[in-house]
């Protein structure tokens, strides 16, 4: 699909599949949604809602120069672990001085091997002043979230994410002017301190949940732009000593149901594996 020319769309309830070579290779296209400002004094406006993006080469959804876009409750799915040879993968691009409000929106399976270069979730490169990223789930995305290039200052909203099997969770490089607060940062490396990394002087950070994190207080934002979240939180506080579980050996949980089960006033939990 491909938005421009001052055109507005909106999609509801759309799969938006295939969008790739067959069979597939590096060149870096197609994308499956390319919305595109074309500098004609017109903003480019596409809505999506309920949508599907899937079975795409570069990216999932491509949005650049003066061109807005809303996301709502859509779900953008990559080829998962890409080799050496084809395109890293974008799950939605905003650049060139497009914006865009992204919301309740799943972000799944963008991975590049080897980590030469990374695959992103969500790639900000240029990005305009205006981006809200709020109530998204990211998984198994290298990078999930990753904001680079100019401006300097960025007016925007990050809230109540969850990123989790990243090997880098939330990067910033050089972009000042992101509030930061109730998200959950997990990678995929224990002890390493890939959660969140930022160069910037001027994001603030509030909180948050952060993997590498052992106790709740005080999260000094590595990456040297000085930014720290003063109510901090461990990604996971465990399960405790006494804790155990049945899972059948040779399988692994797909999916996970929480309920007290035993009328003990505990939460219980049962796994479907596969």
């Amino acid at each position: 699909l491909w938005v421009g020319d001052g055109a507005d769309a909106v999609l509801d309830n759309v799969d938006c599949t295939n969008a790739r070579s067959n069979p597939i290779n590096g060149a870096q296209r197609p994308v499956g949604v390319n919305i595109r400002g074309d500098g004609i004094g017109d903003t480019v406006n596409v809505t999506m809602r309920n949508c599907v993006v899937r079975e795409y080469g570069k990216g999932g959804v491509v949005v650049n120069f003066d061109a807005h876009l809303i996301m709502d409750e859509c779900t953008v799915e990559g080829a998962g672990h890409v080799p050496l040879g084809l395109a890293a993968q974008n799950g939605v691009q905003v650049g060139f001085g497009a914006t865009c409000e992204v919301r309740r929106t799943t972000i799944t399976n963008h991975w590049y091997d080897p980590a030469t270069v990374v695959a992103t979730g969500m790639l900000f490169f240029d990005a305009g002043p205006n981006v809200i990223v709020e109530d998204c789930n990211l998984g198994n995305c290298q990078a999930a979230m990753y904001f680079f290039g100019a401006p300097a200052t960025l007016n925007a909203i990050v809230r109540r994410n969850r990123i989790h099997a990243s090997t880098y969770a939330f990067t910033v490089f050089d972009i000042a002017g992101i509030s930061v607060t109730d998200n959950s940062f997990s990678v995929s490396l224990s002890g390493v301190q890939n959660d969140v990394y930022d160069t910037a002087v001027g994001n603030t950070y509030d909180n948050n949940f952060y993997s590498s994190m052992s106790a709740p207080g005080s999260y000094a934002i590595p990456g040297g732009g000085g930014s720290s979240d003063s109510n901090a939180k461990p990604f996971s506080s465990g399960f405790g000593a006494s804790f155990g579980t049945a899972l059948p050996v040779g399988y692994a949980p797909i999916d996970l149901t929480l309920a007290d089960f035993n009328n003990d006033t505990e939460s219980d939990f049962a796994a479907l594996c596969q």
